[in-house]
């Protein structure tokens, strides 16, 4: 799979309606013919997606459920660290004390000029482990640098299927090595110790463990174990884990490795004086966020020490450099902003007392503990329905139970013709569930359902009380100034004209100016789908600003076309929701497109409160 076929598919996973290959090819910078080609390259011959792109006169849709999307998601997660040559090169330095340029181009099998070309991309992202790529006159060039960075590179860079690496295991082996030999030690030994940990650890592991093995006797190093306590059911999984690998490959793995290893997982290795003192951020970060967020955290135990482990375990992890890859990251930021929000003030605070420094994947880690607290609180929510339903009693009686079956906290207040629209009184109801669609123009919520009620019919429900927000607040955040189209060429620019401008309304101060530009700075807002939702907290009425860029900007990692601003008053009980509310918007493609083609502030109103 190349590079465009490779961001074709995450596109084509992103939506749930067609997309036109002419938007297809706008964003991939391709002719609409070279769009056609690629799916139909991939239908025929991918066998992930061999006949599960569908084409219609609306463009193509991937044939493919939730959990298979999410399945295809992670393996594309796999195939991007593998898609440069450059990492078969670093791979290469890694397993050889020097090498000249003409032994890497025999080895990977590529020319001189494009070795060269990817040496010099390499020492910038060396950089980011304090390792350098320096020349010994006589003997070539190396890597330099401590033990464990090399170590921590390797793993971070690792992929089991690079060609390089595969036969230099089978050579190192004498062919006793076996694809998945490591992870399948790793699974047996814990299941007999009964020991459960996530994929991803024992992924980790299995790295750790074959890249100790290809470095085994390159470098002495050593381990400090100060301040450091052991979970010793770990240490003998591990022992006997070495000693089955030892026995396999007919090698000599050093027993004493286990103490390394053992710091993967992280547990109950902080010092007491370090566990009280993350234990004290956490309750202190929570009722900051109760204050400031109207949430209700501090008496949730639940929450409290699922977060502790977590952040124990990573924090440890950290100590030594160990960072463990999460593959949903972009997901959980896409479709839990909130919880994601909060994860990064919490870990932010933690950074700054322990002197760490998270990335987003320790953070969506962490999101998902408070997204699970969001799911429990929203089982308690109850909505207030009416039923419109023209089809007599019996049906609509079928209707109601069905849905109060179905829907445990949903309370249908009245059931009425739809000739009585127009006259009922709304103030008291959510939304409105109607077998009959109607042309009363009202500001709530009409879901059209069959009357036997389908599962189509019960997913749209389902989505709509997830993400479910008044219109009439949704109307209240918007102005015919908030609205704007721009020709910027970067996200300085942006955050400078919009801080600027904000500053001048006195709609912020100058401490939340800095507060924004430091927060995107340090964690970027984008969100994908050329969206970015920049916010802060204010003690006013929330509002939202929103500029249509007229060519997209690179933002950190994606393209930005659209961005919100968010002055956000938690206080207000819907202000929550408004993110989630933005997130299905722009998720939907056909929407997206309109929004992008908004030239004034009433078709913007139109496209996004409809």
């Amino acid at each position: 799979m190349n590079k465009i076929e490779f961001n074709l598919v995450r596109m084509l996973i992103a939506q749930d309606l067609p997309i036109a290959s002419e938007h297809l090819a706008n964003k991939l910078q391709v002719s609409s013919r070279t769009i056609k080609r690629y799916i139909k390259n991939l239908n025929q011959n991918n066998n992930v997606l061999k006949n599960k792109i569908q084409s219609s006169k609306n463009g193509y849709l991937l044939l493919l459920n939730d959990e298979e999307k999410i399945e295809l998601e992670l393996e594309l997660n796999k195939v991007k660290k593998n898609e440069d040559i450059g990492f078969s090169i670093l791979y290469y330095l890694f397993t050889h004390t020097y090498a000249s340029i003409d032994e890497i181009s025999d080895s990977i099998y590529s020319n001189r000029n494009t070795v060269n070309v990817k040496i010099k991309e390499l020492r910038n992202k060396l950089k980011d482990y304090n390792l350098k790529i320096l020349t010994k006159n006589k003997f070539g060039i190396y890597i330099h640098g401590q033990e464990t960075d090399k170590i921590r590179c390797f793993v971070e860079t690792y992929h089991h299927n690079d060609f390089y690496l595969q036969d230099f295991l089978q050579k190192l082996s004498q062919n006793r090595y076996k694809d998945q030999m490591f992870y399948e030690i790793i699974t047996l030994e814990f299941s007999k110790q009964k020991i459960i940990k996530s994929e991803e650890e024992i992924k980790l592991l299995e790295k750790y463990l074959l890249v100790y093995l290809i470095r085994n006797e390159k470098e002495s190093y050593s381990f400090n174990m100060d301040g450091l306590s052991v979970n010793m059911g770990i240490l003998i999984a591990l022992e006997n884990i070495i000693d089955t690998i030892n026995d396999k490959l007919q090698i000599k793995l050093d027993k004493t490795l286990k103490y390394r290893l053992a710091t993967i997982f992280g547990e109950n290795f902080l010092p007491s004086d370090d566990c009280k003192k993350l234990n004290d951020i956490i309750l202190k970060t929570l009722r900051y966020l109760e204050i400031n967020y109207n949430e209700s955290f501090s008496d949730n135990v639940n929450l409290i020490q699922s977060l502790y482990k977590h952040i124990k375990a990573t924090c440890q992890r950290l100590r030594l450099n160990i960072h463990l890859e999460n593959p949903l990251t972009e997901s959980i930021k896409f479709k839990y902003y909130m919880s994601f929000e909060y994860a990064t003030i919490l870990m932010k605070n933690i950074g700054n007392a322990f002197q760490y420094t998270f990335l987003e994947d320790d953070i969506a880690y962490a999101a998902l503990h408070f997204e699970v607290n969001s799911e429990k609180k929203k089982e308690n929510d109850r909505r207030k329905i009416l039923i419109v339903c023209n089809n007599g009693v019996g049906t609509s009686t079928l209707l109601k139970a069905k849905l109060t079956n179905q829907f445990p906290r949903l309370e249908v207040i009245d059931i009425i013709p739809a000739y009585m629209v127009n006259t009922y009184p709304l103030d008291c109801i959510d939304f409105i569930i109607t077998t009959t669609p109607f042309e009363t123009k009202i500001e709530k919520k009409v879901i059209v359902v069959n009357p036997i009620l389908s599962n189509k019919d019960i997913q749209n429900i389902t989505d709509y009380i997830k993400v479910s927000i008044s219109i009439q607040y949704i109307k209240s955040l918007f102005r015919k100034d908030s609205f704007g189209i721009i020709e910027l060429t970067s996200k300085e620019q942006v955050m400078s004209m919009l801080t600027k401008e904000l500053l001048e309304k006195d709609l912020i101060s100058v401490e939340q100016a800095n507060i924004i530009n430091t927060r995107e700075n340090e964690y970027p807002t984008e969100i994908g789908h050329m969206c970015a939702i920049p916010h802060c907290l204010i003690d006013g009425k929330s509002f939202l600003k929103v500029f249509i860029l007229k060519h997209p900007i690179i933002w950190k990692n994606e393209m930005v076309k659209i961005f919100f601003f968010g002055g956000i008053n938690p206080k207000e009980l819907e202000s929550k929701k408004i993110f989630r509310y933005i997130n299905k918007k722009i998720s939907n493609e056909k929407t997206w497109q309109e929004l992008c083609s908004c030239q004034k502030y009433e078709d913007f109103k139109k496209t996004m409160l409809c």
